[in-house]
């Protein structure tokens, strides 16, 4: 779970969990393939005892860009070239505003509101858009609408007490290229 918590705030794990539940399609992006794969494992892990039962693809190949847009839950990781060129067009994201927005990105001292700001749940019958989780520096965290069910305060308040834990445990920061590094003792 490093790779994901060095990136998203308990807040954003909360979102993603409750997507997660309610069977909507979480987009991963990363220019690395093994943050993805990290990122992607650590939130099946975080489903126990749920078992993700829609597609699933951490590190999603060029000639399979088109599961994204299928009518099916679907878990998947795109590579940060390949998202820019084929999916963030159809989505309405502009990656060059993106880069340009230093700090958008940051965990430090973040709300929901001003990292995470998402569009109101889909009422019934709308096109459901994917989830985009952008783990590259820099980036806003998330894209998409919201999920239409919350998790209980409780669970909520149980995944915060553990990501700051975990924080607490093993400070981790991003460099560049998103390669994670661990302080030394």
């Amino acid at each position: 779970p490093a790779a994901l918590l060095a990136r998203a705030p308990a807040e954003a794990l909360c979102v993603l969990l409750e997507c997660l539940l309610c069977e909507m399609t979480v987009v991963l992006v990363s220019d690395s393939a093994a943050v993805l794969s990290a990122a992607a494992e650590a939130l099946s892990a975080l489903l126990r005892p749920f078992a993700w039962q829609g597609a699933y693809v951490p590190v999603l190949p060029e000639s399979l860009v088109d599961i994204v847009w299928a009518p099916v839950p679907a878990l998947v990781g795109v590579l940060g070239a390949l998202f820019d060129e084929s999916v963030a067009p159809d989505l309405g994201i502009h990656p060059a505003e993106e880069a340009s927005s230093p700090g958008s990105n940051s965990r430090a001292g973040s709300s929901l509101s001003a990292t995470l700001p998402l569009l109101p749940p889909l009422g019934e019958g709308e096109a459901l858009l994917p989830l985009v989780v952008d783990l590259r520096a820099g980036r806003r965290l998330l894209h998409g609408h919201a999920p239409p069910a919350r998790l209980p305060d409780r669970i909520r308040a149980a995944i915060a007490t553990a990501a700051r834990a975990f924080e607490r445990a093993a400070p981790l920061r991003l460099v560049a290229s998103d390669v994670l590094e661990l302080p030394l003792p």
